[in-house]
């Protein structure tokens, strides 16, 4: 069921609403200008003493590095900042940025607009409110948070922000436990919003690349729901037998892909809602990624794989181009792939995995271009919107 409601808002530009794992997170920064080959992780933190970081997130202007993160080093986590003017070669001084004293913070996003401008957004937990902070010139102070959303009432959690910024303004989604089913939009000026109304929790939603769509995955449900911005007409992707856990639009906005514990991987032509290709797989598919150069797909499953006329190997991210065609398999991780992320030019991906490895791949060549052990089961990795970065975290 649907339902939308129209609300003005001041200030912000929210554009939607996704559900996301709250993970417990480790920094490694490993930068990398053209892929020929990634240098060795930095250590942002610039203190010395013994303290807990979490959370890490990255963005990029010009030859700056921006990084935030949770860190306990006062007996309560606040939200820290560091940046580096030399390509992320080395950070300045640790600045903490929430304002507040006790009640931890949490759960860190930064976005950088086209002017350089910095906003970042956190989780605080003691009021279940999302808050944000933004500031256009880091030699200055950081001014006082303010809270996003306040309509979710006592009872609401919000949690796990995202942000992205660009010359028209700041755009904010977050999961929120109020006590409807929603998935909440608002347009770019501001001042409107969008509720979706849902029978279940909402598992995924993502919105097409041009904005005019939004994909949605409810928990427990074997099909993908699509909702026209415009208007609030829908339509459902059914193809799936068992419960869809991840999709991935394409560049154009006109296909998307899903994929499923019924060990499938579909890719859809959205406008009449039907499957171009139907891939079987050989185990559960956990995770899908749509090259941004839309030259490949990736779809992580969560065993052993097989490729036309190869013997089976232990593999958990098969390549193929987009219209189905299998290319090949990616070895290397020892347990399935957590999440899959692909390089703005689509010539690498990286992918996370609770084996802790951290694996970027040259896709062409199916090849290891470097692999990070850490020391965490990681199930989350993201390449920087330059590509010259990659952030991940368990």
């Amino acid at each position: 069921m649907y339902s939308r409601r129209k609300q003005r808002k001041n200030g912000l530009k929210l554009y939607g609403l996704i559900v996301v794992l709250l993970l417990f997170l480790q920094l490694f920064i490993v930068t990398n200008g053209v892929h020929a080959g990634f240098e060795g992780d930095r250590n942002i933190i610039t203190e010395s003493g013994q303290f807990i970081q979490t959370e890490p997130a990255v963005a990029s202007y010009g030859g700056n590095v921006y990084a935030v993160w949770s860190d306990y080093r006062n007996g309560y986590s606040g939200i820290y900042f560091s940046y580096s003017s030399d390509a992320g070669n080395t950070f300045l001084q640790n600045q903490k940025i929430s304002d507040l004293q006790g009640g931890n913070q949490i759960s860190p996003a930064i976005a950088v607009n086209d002017s350089g401008s910095i906003s970042v957004v956190w989780e605080d937990i003691s009021t279940g409110k999302i808050r944000i902070v933004g500031n256009g010139d880091v030699s200055k102070p950081w001014g006082f948070s303010s809270i996003i959303d306040s309509s979710a009432g006592a009872n609401g959690q919000q949690k796990n922000p995202a942000i992205a910024a660009d010359s028209s303004g700041v755009y904010v989604v977050w999961e929120d436990t109020r006590s409807e089913n929603v998935v909440d939009l608002w347009d770019a000026t501001g001042t409107s919003e969008d509720r979706v109304s849902l029978s279940s929790p909402v598992l995924k939603a993502k919105y097409s690349p041009d904005g005019a769509k939004v994909a949605i995955v409810q928990k427990g449900s074997d099909s993908i729901e699509i909702y026209t911005v415009s208007n609030g007409s829908t339509s459902v992707l059914s193809g799936h037998t068992a419960q869809v856990n991840d999709i991935a639009w394409s560049p154009d906005s006109s296909s998307l892909l899903s994929v499923g514990s019924d060990k499938k991987a579909i890719i859809w032509d959205v406008s009449s809602a039907s499957a171009l290709k139907t891939i079987d797989g050989y185990s559960v598919a956990g995770t899908c990624a749509w090259s941004p150069a839309d030259n490949y797909i990736a779809v992580g499953f969560n065993g052993i794989a097989q490729g036309p006329s190869s013997p089976p190997r232990d593999v958990n991210i098969s390549l193929y181009d987009t219209s189905g065609v299998f290319y090949g398999n990616l070895t290397g991780h020892s347990m399935p792939p957590s999440a899959i992320s692909w390089a703005g030019n689509g010539t690498c991906l990286a992918s996370s995995s609770t084996d802790t490895h951290l694996i970027i791949w040259n896709a062409a060549s199916r090849t290891i271009v470097k692999n990070l052990q850490t020391f965490i089961p990681l199930y989350a990795v993201s390449y920087s919107p330059d590509s010259t970065m990659v952030a991940t975290g368990g």
